[in-house]
């Protein structure tokens, strides 16, 4: 349509501001990312609007997400999301799909009961434990466990949690949730309780931290920071990823590379004559 209405439209104005040449200093010399950056703060300004780092690739992102009517929010751009978890295009689509498979789709949502499930809490199922798969909930969707929707932005944030890359804060204070199965503020360590059955044999261990079987926040911090706990807190995030059916590291091992391309060499149907280019 804007096209044809070229066709009608026999004259066009425009109003420009011509600007001073920008000479770059030695270190946008050095830096063109800087350079241009810099660049368009300037032209910016002088619009007086905002800017954006929004990239081709959160274009496509959002075009894949209306055709496959997958319509999830998400507060992050591509080039902080490839910049710090070093992740493209298709790793995020995956990410998504997984996301969908989990909940309803027609919503694009995961309700409580799809979380719970996933058998994510350690607690046994029943009407006892409810208000502790609601707080488990709640943790991961932000505080909306009575809204009962955890986002995809959300479920993104508990992928990258259980990474070599999330945050080891927020690993712990998912384990202290996760294992203060009667909401008391405290882990119980002893005999028969859940905690012991994860980590059985290692009662010794932790006994250095707490005090009559029980774990507070503290204590609890004090107990898997260091090697050893980091070690012992790994078997948590291991089992929350096996759950949640996708991880990071996962999906970094199993990417084909965007960089191979198949290059035939003249007008040849022998195989010998196809190289592979890798840049």
């Amino acid at each position: 349509m804007s096209v044809i209405r070229c066709f009608f439209q026999f004259q066009n104005t425009i109003s420009a501001t011509v600007m001073d040449a920008y000479v770059p200093n030695e270190e946008e010399k050095k830096d063109h990312e800087l350079f241009a950056s810099n660049v368009r703060d300037l032209m910016a300004k002088e619009l007086k609007i905002p800017t954006t780092e929004h990239s081709y690739a959160d274009l496509f992102f959002q075009e894949y997400l209306i055709k496959a009517k997958r319509l999830v929010e998400h507060d992050f751009v591509f080039k902080d999301v490839k910049r710090i978890l070093d992740l493209n295009l298709e790793d995020v689509k995956n990410l998504c799909d997984r996301f969908f498979e989990i909940g309803t789709a027609k919503n694009n949502f995961v309700s409580i009961d799809e979380f719970n499930a996933l058998s994510v809490g350690v607690a046994e199922v029943g009407d006892k434990y409810h208000n502790y798969r609601e707080r488990l909930f709640a943790f991961f969707c932000n505080g909306c466990g009575d809204a009962g929707r955890l986002e995809f932005k959300d479920f993104f944030e508990a992928v990258i949690m259980v990474s070599d890359m999330g945050d080891v804060e927020n690993r712990i204070n998912f384990a202290f949730t996760l294992f203060d199965t009667e909401m008391a503020d405290q882990v119980d360590t002893g005999a028969g309780s859940a905690f012991a059955g994860v980590f059985e044999g290692r009662s010794d261990y932790f006994n250095k931290f707490g005090k009559d079987g029980k774990l507070d926040l503290a204590s609890f911090n004090s107990a898997f920071s260091g090697d050893e706990g980091a070690s012992l807190l790994k078997v948590v995030t291991d089992s929350l990823s096996e759950k949640l059916g996708i991880t990071l590291e996962k999906i970094c091992a199993t990417r084909i590379p965007e960089e191979v391309k198949v290059k035939p060499q003249a007008a040849s149907t022998s195989t010998e004559d196809v190289k592979i280019e890798m840049r």
